[in-house]
Protein backbone atom coordinates (compact mmCIF):
# COMPACT_ATOMS: atom_id res chain seq x y z
CA UNK A 1 0.00 0.00 0.00
CA UNK A 2 2.63 2.39 0.63
CA UNK A 3 4.62 1.87 -2.80
CA UNK A 4 1.55 2.17 -4.22
CA UNK A 5 1.34 5.57 -2.34
CA UNK A 6 4.89 6.63 -2.88
CA UNK A 7 4.42 5.94 -6.92
CA UNK A 8 1.26 8.09 -7.05
CA UNK A 9 3.47 10.73 -5.17
CA UNK A 10 5.68 10.39 -7.62
CA UNK A 11 3.86 10.89 -10.73
CA UNK A 12 1.88 13.66 -9.67
CA UNK A 13 5.47 15.06 -9.01
CA UNK A 14 6.81 14.22 -12.51
CA UNK A 15 3.09 15.75 -14.06
CA UNK A 16 3.47 19.01 -11.83
CA UNK A 17 7.17 19.35 -13.45
CA UNK A 18 5.99 18.43 -16.66
CA UNK A 19 3.62 21.26 -16.59
CA UNK A 20 5.64 24.05 -15.14
CA UNK A 21 7.34 23.17 -17.93
CA UNK A 22 4.55 23.47 -20.75
CA UNK A 23 3.49 26.86 -19.12
CA UNK A 24 6.96 28.50 -19.07
CA UNK A 25 7.79 27.00 -22.83
CA UNK A 26 4.18 28.80 -23.68
CA UNK A 27 4.84 32.26 -21.32
CA UNK A 28 8.00 32.31 -23.73
CA UNK A 29 6.52 31.69 -27.09
CA UNK A 30 4.09 34.58 -26.19
CA UNK A 31 6.75 36.82 -24.81
CA UNK A 32 7.63 39.64 -26.73
CA UNK A 33 9.89 39.03 -29.95
CA UNK A 34 13.75 39.93 -29.17
CA UNK A 35 16.10 42.73 -30.40
CA UNK A 36 17.12 42.62 -34.31
CA UNK A 37 20.58 41.22 -32.57
CA UNK A 38 18.83 38.04 -31.08
CA UNK A 39 16.87 37.10 -34.28
CA UNK A 40 19.97 37.30 -36.08
CA UNK A 41 21.85 35.19 -33.53
CA UNK A 42 19.06 32.39 -33.48
CA UNK A 43 19.06 32.58 -37.39
CA UNK A 44 22.60 31.83 -37.67
CA UNK A 45 22.32 29.16 -35.10
CA UNK A 46 19.82 27.75 -36.65
CA UNK A 47 21.71 27.82 -40.30
CA UNK A 48 24.72 26.09 -38.39
CA UNK A 49 22.36 23.45 -36.91
CA UNK A 50 20.86 22.86 -40.41
CA UNK A 51 24.56 22.55 -42.02
CA UNK A 52 25.63 20.07 -39.42
CA UNK A 53 22.25 17.87 -39.93
CA UNK A 54 23.23 17.74 -43.63
CA UNK A 55 26.98 17.00 -42.91
CA UNK A 56 25.87 14.14 -40.74
CA UNK A 57 23.49 13.01 -43.46
CA UNK A 58 26.34 13.32 -46.33
CA UNK A 59 28.13 10.61 -43.45
CA UNK A 60 25.60 8.39 -43.11
CA UNK A 61 25.29 8.31 -46.99
CA UNK A 62 29.12 7.67 -46.84
CA UNK A 63 29.31 4.75 -44.72
CA UNK A 64 26.34 3.24 -46.37
CA UNK A 65 27.97 3.53 -49.64
CA UNK A 66 31.58 1.91 -48.45
CA UNK A 67 29.67 -0.74 -46.58
CA UNK A 68 27.53 -1.52 -49.71
CA UNK A 69 30.93 -1.23 -51.63
CA UNK A 70 32.32 -3.83 -48.70
CA UNK A 71 29.26 -6.19 -49.24
CA UNK A 72 30.01 -6.30 -52.67
CA UNK A 73 33.43 -7.51 -52.45
CA UNK A 74 32.35 -9.74 -50.36
CA UNK A 75 29.90 -11.77 -52.63
CA UNK A 76 32.64 -11.71 -55.38
CA UNK A 77 35.64 -12.50 -53.44
CA UNK A 78 35.29 -16.56 -55.10
CA UNK A 79 34.90 -14.88 -58.74
CA UNK A 80 37.92 -12.99 -59.92
CA UNK A 81 35.85 -11.83 -62.83
CA UNK A 82 33.09 -10.25 -60.42
CA UNK A 83 35.57 -8.44 -58.31
CA UNK A 84 37.40 -7.15 -61.60
CA UNK A 85 33.64 -5.93 -62.22
CA UNK A 86 33.48 -4.11 -58.94
CA UNK A 87 36.70 -2.63 -59.36
CA UNK A 88 35.73 -1.22 -62.63
CA UNK A 89 32.76 0.36 -61.11
CA UNK A 90 34.49 1.94 -58.06
CA UNK A 91 37.26 3.15 -60.46
CA UNK A 92 34.74 4.83 -62.70
CA UNK A 93 32.96 6.24 -59.58
CA UNK A 94 36.25 7.93 -58.27
CA UNK A 95 37.36 9.58 -61.91
CA UNK A 96 33.32 10.46 -61.40
CA UNK A 97 33.52 12.30 -58.37
CA UNK A 98 37.31 13.54 -59.58
CA UNK A 99 35.81 15.16 -62.27
CA UNK A 100 37.24 13.65 -65.15
CA UNK A 101 34.26 12.34 -66.91
CA UNK A 102 31.46 14.57 -68.39
CA UNK A 103 28.32 14.43 -65.60
CA UNK A 104 24.75 14.93 -66.82
CA UNK A 105 22.01 16.14 -64.56
CA UNK A 106 19.60 18.65 -63.66
CA UNK A 107 20.45 22.10 -62.42
CA UNK A 108 20.91 25.71 -63.58
CA UNK A 109 22.57 27.28 -66.27
CA UNK A 110 23.47 30.98 -65.60
CA UNK A 111 24.08 33.51 -68.02
CA UNK A 112 26.16 36.50 -66.89
CA UNK A 113 26.19 39.53 -68.87
CA UNK A 114 25.44 43.36 -69.62
CA UNK A 115 21.90 44.29 -69.93
CA UNK A 116 20.37 43.83 -73.35
CA UNK A 117 19.90 47.44 -73.83
CA UNK A 118 23.53 48.25 -73.69
CA UNK A 119 24.39 44.73 -75.87
CA UNK A 120 21.62 46.63 -78.49
CA UNK A 121 23.93 49.67 -78.17
CA UNK A 122 27.47 48.42 -78.47
CA UNK A 123 27.38 45.28 -76.56
CA UNK A 124 31.83 44.61 -77.23
CA UNK A 125 32.64 48.31 -75.27
CA UNK A 126 29.92 47.69 -72.69
CA UNK A 127 31.64 44.17 -72.34
CA UNK A 128 34.88 45.86 -72.09
CA UNK A 129 33.97 48.45 -69.82
CA UNK A 130 32.67 46.02 -67.29
CA UNK A 131 34.80 43.64 -67.86
CA UNK A 132 37.64 45.73 -65.95
CA UNK A 133 35.13 46.33 -62.82
CA UNK A 134 34.81 42.64 -62.48
CA UNK A 135 37.21 41.29 -59.44
CA UNK A 136 37.97 37.06 -59.63
CA UNK A 137 36.96 37.29 -55.46
CA UNK A 138 33.30 38.61 -57.50
CA UNK A 139 33.41 35.26 -59.43
CA UNK A 140 34.64 33.01 -56.50
CA UNK A 141 32.05 34.23 -53.99
CA UNK A 142 29.33 33.06 -56.46
CA UNK A 143 31.09 29.58 -57.60
CA UNK A 144 31.19 29.11 -53.47
CA UNK A 145 27.86 29.81 -52.64
CA UNK A 146 26.59 27.40 -55.23
CA UNK A 147 29.06 24.84 -54.05
CA UNK A 148 27.85 25.45 -50.92
CA UNK A 149 24.32 24.79 -51.54
CA UNK A 150 24.38 21.73 -53.06
CA UNK A 151 25.96 22.24 -56.38
CA UNK A 152 27.86 18.67 -57.77
CA UNK A 153 29.58 20.07 -60.76
CA UNK A 154 30.36 23.52 -62.08
CA UNK A 155 31.91 24.94 -65.04
CA UNK A 156 32.60 28.42 -66.18
CA UNK A 157 32.47 28.51 -70.59
CA UNK A 158 33.10 25.20 -70.37
CA UNK A 159 35.83 25.01 -68.03
CA UNK A 160 35.73 22.37 -65.47
CA UNK A 161 35.64 23.54 -61.69
CA UNK A 162 37.45 21.20 -59.13
CA UNK A 163 38.74 21.80 -55.49
CA UNK A 164 42.15 23.11 -56.44
CA UNK A 165 40.71 24.78 -59.68
CA UNK A 166 41.53 28.56 -59.98
CA UNK A 167 40.02 31.86 -60.81
CA UNK A 168 42.03 34.82 -60.75
CA UNK A 169 42.32 38.08 -62.07
CA UNK A 170 45.29 38.64 -64.38
CA UNK A 171 45.85 42.54 -65.67
CA UNK A 172 42.18 42.72 -66.89
CA UNK A 173 41.27 39.48 -67.49
CA UNK A 174 39.68 36.51 -65.45
CA UNK A 175 41.21 33.10 -65.80
CA UNK A 176 39.87 29.94 -64.97
CA UNK A 177 42.16 26.94 -65.02
CA UNK A 178 44.87 29.62 -66.12
CA UNK A 179 42.13 30.46 -69.38
CA UNK A 180 41.11 33.38 -70.03
CA UNK A 181 37.29 33.60 -70.06
CA UNK A 182 35.52 36.56 -71.76
CA UNK A 183 31.44 37.92 -71.57
CA UNK A 184 29.46 36.59 -71.27
CA UNK A 185 30.15 33.65 -68.93
CA UNK A 186 27.91 30.88 -69.10
CA UNK A 187 27.44 28.99 -65.82
CA UNK A 188 26.46 25.20 -66.07
CA UNK A 189 25.70 23.71 -62.53
CA UNK A 190 24.23 20.11 -61.73
CA UNK A 191 22.04 20.11 -58.79
CA UNK A 192 18.66 20.86 -57.49
CA UNK A 193 17.74 23.92 -59.32
CA UNK A 194 15.28 25.43 -56.89
CA UNK A 195 17.41 25.08 -53.56
CA UNK A 196 20.50 26.94 -55.83
CA UNK A 197 18.18 29.69 -56.84
CA UNK A 198 16.47 30.11 -53.43
CA UNK A 199 20.30 30.48 -52.41
CA UNK A 200 21.39 33.50 -54.72
CA UNK A 201 18.04 35.47 -54.31
CA UNK A 202 18.95 35.78 -50.42
CA UNK A 203 22.51 36.59 -51.38
CA UNK A 204 24.02 39.96 -51.80
CA UNK A 205 25.43 38.30 -54.99
CA UNK A 206 23.33 39.40 -57.45
CA UNK A 207 23.55 42.89 -55.97
CA UNK A 208 27.11 42.81 -56.52
CA UNK A 209 27.15 42.17 -59.92
CA UNK A 210 24.54 44.45 -60.68
CA UNK A 211 26.72 47.36 -59.02
CA UNK A 212 29.02 46.47 -61.56
CA UNK A 213 26.63 46.55 -64.48
CA UNK A 214 26.16 43.21 -64.95
CA UNK A 215 23.03 40.69 -65.24
CA UNK A 216 22.92 37.31 -63.84
CA UNK A 217 20.23 35.38 -65.95
CA UNK A 218 19.11 31.82 -64.37
CA UNK A 219 17.34 29.22 -66.26
CA UNK A 220 16.22 25.82 -65.00
CA UNK A 221 17.52 22.85 -67.24
CA UNK A 222 16.28 18.95 -66.63
CA UNK A 223 19.15 18.15 -68.74
CA UNK A 224 22.48 19.91 -67.91
CA UNK A 225 25.90 18.73 -69.21
CA UNK A 226 29.00 19.79 -67.81
CA UNK A 227 32.40 18.79 -69.18
CA UNK A 228 35.30 16.93 -67.52
CA UNK A 229 38.67 18.08 -66.19
CA UNK A 230 41.26 18.82 -68.91
CA UNK A 231 44.06 20.29 -67.19
CA UNK A 232 46.85 17.69 -66.84
CA UNK A 233 46.82 16.84 -62.91
CA UNK A 234 50.59 17.12 -61.28
CA UNK A 235 50.81 14.13 -59.32
CA UNK A 236 54.31 14.68 -56.81
CA UNK A 237 53.89 11.93 -54.05
CA UNK A 238 52.95 8.45 -56.19
CA UNK A 239 55.27 6.39 -58.44
CA UNK A 240 54.59 4.11 -60.54
CA UNK A 241 56.00 0.12 -58.54
CA UNK A 242 58.23 -1.78 -60.58
CA UNK A 243 57.08 -5.38 -60.82
CA UNK A 244 59.65 -6.51 -58.42
CA UNK A 245 58.51 -4.29 -55.37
Amino acid sequence: MKSNQRLANWLIFLITVIAGMMLAIQFQSHAEPGTGESRDMILTLRNQIQDERRKHQELRNEIFKYQMLKNQYERASNDEEEISDVMYREMEEARRQAGLTTMEGPGLILLIDVPQYRREINASQARQEVYQKLLDNDVRALVDELYGNGAKAISINDYRLLVYSTIRKVGNSIQVNTHPVALPFEIRIIGDADTLLAALQVSDIPNVFREIGLEITPEKKERVIVPPYQEKQNIQYMKRLKESE
